[in-house]
């Protein structure tokens, strides 16, 4: 049960949660944020163990410029469902938005262990690499992005300002 008024969660069936997760993703994709927000916390009450209700309120909070608070959900996600790729490179996002570039690398790493020809993957880790002066290793993970998606503008445009950084140092 979805109310606003239950003191107790009901077991949800998956059709409800997935109707739930389309009604808060439609809402986000219109730009009403808080009222997604309110769908993802709504699901997150009534089927806590749905990784999908903390993942998305995490991007709600990314997108509402709270990364630690997306950081808390994207944790909850993680713990909920550490085979999700996605989930581990929101979490990496997040805390590299918070300036934790260490604790945002093993995300990445365990990112790329699920989906090692993700080229957006490689790409995220070759920046925060970057960031972090690891130069030589984000020019590897660059290549890594473009070889796995050469049409990636991102991509190369990643790898294009590493070697610029690293011929202007």
């Amino acid at each position: 049960d979805f109310s606003r008024h239950s003191r107790r969660p009901r077991p949800v069936n998956p059709a409800q949660v997935q109707r739930r997760v389309q009604e808060g993703i439609a809402l986000q994709q219109k730009g009403r944020l808080p009222e997604a927000a309110a769908v993802f916390a709504q699901l997150r009450g009534a089927a806590p163990q749905n990784s999908e209700g903390w993942h998305l309120g995490g991007n709600i909070a990314l997108l509402q410029g709270n990364p630690a608070a997306a950081a808390e959900l994207y944790a909850r996600a993680w713990r909920l469902n550490a085979r999700s790729a996605t989930i581990a490179t929101c979490l990496g996002v997040a805390r590299m938005a918070l300036g934790d570039l260490t604790a945002a690398e093993p995300h990445f790493r365990a990112a790329l262990k699920l989906e090692p020809r993700n080229a957006e993957i490689w790409n995220q880790l070759a920046t925060l690499l970057s960031t972090a002066g690891k130069s030589e290793e984000a020019i590897k993970c660059h290549r890594q992005a473009v070889t796995f998606n050469p049409r990636s503008a991102q991509a190369w445009h990643g790898y294009g300002s590493t070697l610029s950084n690293l011929n202007h140092s």
